[in-house]
């Protein structure tokens, strides 16, 4: 297992450390997710916890010993590939003089763009998924079923709450999260259109793991403009909170848009609170918790239209003494 994205870069080469750091540029977020190695290269399999029969009491020497079990279910998650061609035509390259180089310019700007596509889509499947194992929160009750404020808690944390992702096309012998490959060897080939040019590809292959439902929570209806927001935000994320496993891989998402909502309310009003802090560069914490503000995260989301993730059963509980 690799821990997060700088992590994974430093398993790779030079241009593989580029491309991740491009994927991370404007996504806060992903630099810091915890990230594992899928046990496939299409999905991954993995255990949910259903039940621990854990120690009660405590234990006396020399007395019998007590009978633990955990029961679970097998399941798996499938990941998705992210892939595509460059091209360049040999005219070109040749006035441009390095079409490595080229490559690589035109791959961080896709590196960019898909990290933050993928910041928006965790929190997507964190809502949703949240919505599908009640752990979801609304704030107030008088909310409107769509387009509610929303932010997500999630705890990361390696084979249970995690970003997946695949050594790369059958790579079984890379950590490389990311891959740019050369095409034709990185030699002049004629393309479908026949010109001659050379090309490269860009791929990666990357899934989110939820399976411990202690470790991720929404709240919606994040009404700051209501008249007890002041008073019933950190109560209310004091609540959830105490629902979740909470360490220092701990953080919550929100859009920059609702992160400022909030900051006005607490910087401009004297509430007499001392859950929602800001430090000396104004970043904000909730109940101790680091807040993650991203203009790729929607402040008002409706997750009706989210798809729910198609997480398939592959035996029924099983108990493990």
């Amino acid at each position: 297992m690799i821990s997060g994205f700088y992590a994974v870069a430093t398993a790779g080469t030079d241009p593989n450390k580029i491309l991740v750091d491009s994927i991370t540029s404007f996504a806060p977020s992903l630099k810091h997710m915890q990230w594992s190695k899928s046990n496939n290269k299409i999905a991954h399999t993995y255990r949910e916890v259903e039940q621990v029969k854990g120690i009660n009491d405590v234990y006396d020497f020399d007395s019998p010993i007590p009978d633990l079990s955990v029961s679970f279910s097998l399941k798996h998650v499938n990941l998705t590939p992210y892939a595509g061609s460059i091209e360049l035509g040999s005219d070109t390259a040749t006035m441009i003089g390095n079409h490595e180089a080229y490559f690589i310019e035109q791959a961080q700007l896709i590196a960019r763009d898909l990290g933050m596509k993928l910041e928006r889509s965790i929190f997507e499947r964190i809502v949703r998924t949240s919505v599908d194992t009640n752990r979801r929160w609304s704030m107030f009750d008088s909310a409107t079923p769509q387009e509610q404020n929303t932010l997500v808690a999630v705890t990361w944390q390696s084979k249970e709450c995690c970003g997946l992702y695949s050594p790369v096309y059958g790579r079984v012998d890379s950590d490389r999260l990311v891959e740019l490959e050369k095409l034709s060897n990185g030699a002049l080939y004629k393309n479908l259109k026949g010109v001659l040019v050379y090309g490269c590809v860009f791929k990666t292959v990357l899934g989110l793991l939820l399976a411990n439902r202690r470790m991720y929570a929404t709240v919606m209806n994040v009404n700051t403009e209501h008249k007890d927001f002041a008073k019933k935000f950190p109560e209310q994320m004091s609540e959830v909170l105490d629902e979740m496993l909470i360490n220092e891989n701990s953080m919550i998402l929100m859009s920059n848009r609702l992160r400022t909502a909030i900051g006005n309310k607490y910087t401009t009003h004297a509430t007499g609170n001392t859950l929602v802090k800001f430090d000396e560069k104004c970043k904000l914490t909730i109940c101790g918790v680091p807040v993650f503000p991203s203009s790729n995260i929607p402040t008002k989301v409706d997750w009706e239209k989210i798809p729910s993730l198609p997480q398939q059963t592959n035996a029924p509980v099983v108990t493990e003494p």
